[in-house]
């Protein structure tokens, strides 16, 4: 596990540069690495579902209707990185804004939340992380425009095998329960487990066919 520090100091050991020990630092480097260590992150939460930033949540609908369409709007949380399931039963759901709009009584979610801690990183994903964080402060510490697209280069290498990594586990295809999916047939009895699909829909628009 490493903290934000350790982070910021393996980016700035890959640019020759002194370590620091604290984010207040009243220190160039400190300031650099405090302002820059978000986007790095949240840029990295966004490139993959990882596992250890996954959470679940019921949506809440709002009292603000869709003009036309759906019936209801849900919200999605604020702290959303990356989509990865949306439950809304049989029904038909749009991706619009901030908000899922649906004709469902009832929306939940599984999401990358861009408030994981950092010490949930895995060693692959701190590694991307502090080559993302270096190659961001490559110009503005050192002003060297070759050394940033070294970083990069490297960086692009990292994250290919997190990814990898991450990929080759062989997860079993998700279920989800209860009464507010219909019967998937005569004999079911009732309730049945139907398997999750793509968010973004089979075409890319967000709406299960």
């Amino acid at each position: 596990m490493a903290s934000k520090v350790e982070i910021c100091n393996q980016a700035l050991l890959k640019l020759g540069q002194p370590a620091i020990m604290s984010l207040d630092d009243d220190s160039p480097r400190a300031r650099q690495c405090f302002q820059e260590f978000e986007a790095a992150l949240g840029a990295t939460l966004r490139s993959y579902p990882w596992p250890f930033a996954i959470v679940r949540k019921e949506l809440g609908r709002i009292t603000e209707v869709p003009p036309f369409g759906f019936l209801y709007y849900y919200a999605l949380p604020e702290d959303v990185a990356r989509i990865v399931n949306i439950y809304a039963g049989d029904f038909a759901y749009n991706i619009e804004g901030r908000y899922v709009a649906t004709n469902s009584e009832y929306v939940a979610m599984r999401y990358v939340s861009k408030n994981v801690p950092v010490e949930h990183l895995d060693e692959q994903t701190v590694e991307v992380v502090s080559l993302a964080l270096a190659a961001r402060l490559a110009i503005i510490i050192t002003e060297n425009a070759q050394l940033k697209d070294m970083l990069y280069m490297e960086h692009e290498r990292a994250l290919a095998q997190a990814r990898g990594t991450w990929a080759v586990e062989d997860y079993p295809q998700e279920v989800i329960e209860g009464t507010w999916l219909a019967a998937h047939d005569a004999g079911s009895g009732g309730d049945f487990a139907r398997t999750i699909w793509n968010p973004w829909g089979p075409d890319g628009t967000g709406v299960k066919r």
